[in-house]
């Protein structure tokens, strides 16, 4: 058993939060390209999230990555943006939770970001 004493924990997804897909969406941001399960990819970095996550890093918070599409892609992500002395910890995103507290519910922060406009 894993025991994580961290007493502030922030995840962040991989698609769609720190890289963005819809490149016609931002024609002027920079663009990446990370090694997938098909190839190289080329990606926008969502800079406001990547900053967010920094910052949280910075003032001690936990940071954990994780991704739908798995613990290998979740890592080439967080190791091409650079963020390798911000995360501690990447793995799958969990499919379930099971909680006292609805869906949505029982988070102290919360952040979303539209992935067309950044806008909260």
């Amino acid at each position: 058993m894993i025991v994580n004493k961290a007493p502030r924990i922030w995840e962040f997804d991989v698609d769609n939060t720190l890289i963005l897909w819809n490149l016609s969406g931002f024609p002027t941001m920079e663009r990446i390209v990370i090694e997938g399960v098909k190839g190289k990819v080329e990606l926008v970095p969502h800079t406001k999230n990547i900053n967010l996550m920094i910052k949280l890093s910075k003032i001690g918070w936990f940071i954990r990555v994780h991704s739908g599409s798995g613990v290998e892609w979740a890592s080439n992500v967080v190791c091409t943006l650079g963020l390798e002395d911000y995360v501690d910890e990447v793995c799958s995103k969990p499919l379930g939770r099971t909680d006292d507290m609805p869906a949505g519910d029982g988070y102290a922060y919360q952040a979303y970001r539209d992935p067309n406009t950044g806008a909260e």
